[in-house]
């Protein structure tokens, strides 16, 4: 009977706490269910689809674990939304693999361009109040003409950045790529296209706190993480998260160094957590803070999607592909529609963090995954169907390649990227190859053999020497192997390392011309 009683107080306390939206489990605790601060889902053991089928909260957990171990993703976490309310919300796996510490539903992860919805939703409360409005061009909110602004000077010699509006930057059709390389420049006339670009979000984030006098940051906080109890969200890194956060892991499972924002950036510096940002989505879904006409303007489609892949932005790759979806783009949301309604997803990516939310109107159902591993996005489609029912989500345009479809890569072509540091990237050769990922690259002798004349071709004689003797140490009866390391030797001027190698590749293959050859004339 006594134990009976501690299970209803604990029980008791467990509902209040989450009722309050304050999470009472321990860092250490890294599955945490949530229920929906309303009566109606005290009780709740299951979550609902969009089919109307369910699921066991031990289902989920099990699904997710499955997968996560599948495809090598070190750590995720999910909330799920029922009835516009947060139904379920858990973490699993490693905030920090490296010192085996779990991730919990209070960890600080990086929300990547999470961070262009709560800019969209504090944009639009200031159209809202009057302050900006979406269709005004941009300079006329400006002190000064674009091109005078330091960051902007490139656009001197081209009067289109008179055309750009609020409403150009949010839906992505201000004709900037995604990113500058170098140049600043307009691709496409702006309004004319939709090609996603954090540009146009840096642009109107200039605007927006030289009208209102206020850091992003600070508007955050007043408008967004403040009225939704969202307090271990924010633009910048707080001293207060070091406690709790994780880091980012890469397709082996090793940890990323963390980047510790100082400066806002309303493209995607958001740190969040899984429990916060789910009361975000939960706040966006029954409207809270814009009036109903702002939230259908947020929700209705400024332009249709035609492009082939959301990335590279820049791409005159078409496709029909999605027109059963009638693939759009509102106000800081992309857009789909489905035999269950209208749908708003958005996407986070940075490197070793990748985040999804798909939220369904109609349903009053929506799901958040996020992830802190360069493997997250191909458990993003299973889990949508599994979990929740979702098969619209239009993965193949946002490259969401399910993990057991991926082609193998070069590994030639990776270590490439890590030649500064021939030492690390002969280490990180070992880690992949060793790896459950290691299906993940191509390791076979010719790898090596290509990336090591490369750095001959560059001068790099003795990170060749490196990669040809670490290829003779993964095939050490291939006459070839020691036949090029014997020729990077010769190269380098050491010549009795050169014939050392020959000799050695003849005895494997005493009908190798090559090596006999340059055998008369070293000796």
């Amino acid at each position: 009977m006594e134990g009976f009683v501690k299970k209803i107080i604990v029980v008791i306390v467990i509902v209040l706490a989450l009722s309050s939206g304050r999470s009472i489990f321990s860092e250490q605790s890294h599955v945490e269910k949530g229920k929906a601060n309303s009566n109606e889902f005290d009780n709740i053991t299951d979550v609902k689809k969009i089919t109307g089928e369910t699921l066991k909260f031990k289902e989920v957990d099990e699904t997710v674990k499955h997968y996560m171990k599948e495809a090598n993703v070190t750590g995720l976490s999910l909330a799920i939304l029922n009835n516009n309310k947060i139904a379920y919300i858990s973490s699993y796996g490693y905030k920090d693999k490296e010192n085996n510490k779990s991730l919990d539903t209070n960890t600080i992860m990086l929300g990547a361009s999470f961070s262009k919805v709560v800019f969209t939703y504090i944009v639009l409360q200031l159209v809202q109040d009057n302050i900006i409005d979406l269709d005004k061009p941009l300079y006329n909110y400006l002190k000064k003409p674009l091109p005078e602004y330091s960051n902007y000077d490139d656009l001197k010699d081209n009067k289109l950045w008179e055309k750009l509006t609020p409403r150009m930057c949010l839906n992505h059709t201000t004709g900037f790529p995604n990113s500058r390389q170098g140049k600043l420049e307009f691709v496409y006339d702006p309004g004319s296209k939709y090609a996603y670009s954090g540009e146009g979000i840096n642009l109107l984030q200039l605007v927006v706190e030289e009208i209102t006098n206020k850091s992003v940051e600070e508007l955050a906080l007043n408008k967004v993480f403040k009225p939704f109890e969202m307090e271990r969200t924010s633009y910048l890194w707080q001293n207060r998260f070091k406690n709790n956060y994780a880091f980012g892991h890469d397709i082996i499972g090793a940890n990323i160094d963390y980047t510790k924002f100082n400066q806002v950036s309303a493209g995607g510096s958001l740190l969040t957590t899984i429990a916060d940002f789910a009361r975000f989505i939960e706040a966006i879904m029954q409207s809270n803070g814009l009036t109903k006409e702002m939230f259908n303007e947020m929700l209705s489609p400024s332009i249709r999607i035609k492009s082939k892949y959301q990335f590279p932005t820049i791409s005159n790759e078409v496709t029909d592909e999605n027109d059963s979806i009638n693939l759009s783009y509102g106000l800081g949301w992309g857009l789909i529609f489905s035999e269950y309604g209208k749908a708003f997803f958005k996407e986070g990516h940075g490197l070793g963090f990748q985040n999804y939310t798909i939220n369904f109107l109609d349903k009053k159902t929506s799901m958040i995954i996020m992830t802190n591993s360069e493997n997250g996005e191909s458990i993003f489609k299973v889990l949508l169907d599994k979990i929740i029912g979702d098969t619209y989500t239009p993965w193949k345009w946002e490259r969401y390649i399910p993990y057991n479809e991926i082609k193998p890569k070069s590994i030639g072509r990776y270590l490439y990227d890590l030649m500064d540091n021939i030492d690390g990237a002969i280490e990180k050769y070992y880690q992949f190859k060793t790896s459950p990922s290691k299906n993940t690259f191509v390791f076979n002798e010719a790898e090596l053999n290509g990336l090591a004349y490369q750095m001959i071709k560059e001068g790099k004689i003795d990170n060749a020497i490196r990669l040809f003797m670490l290829n003779v140490e993964e095939y050490p009866n291939s006459s070839n192997a020691y036949d090029s390391l014997a020729e990077a030797y010769m190269i380098d001027g050491q010549n009795e390392l050169a014939i050392e190698n020959y000799t050695r590749s003849l005895e494997l293959d005493p009908g190798n011309v090559n090596a006999i050859e340059m055998l008369k004339q070293l000796k």
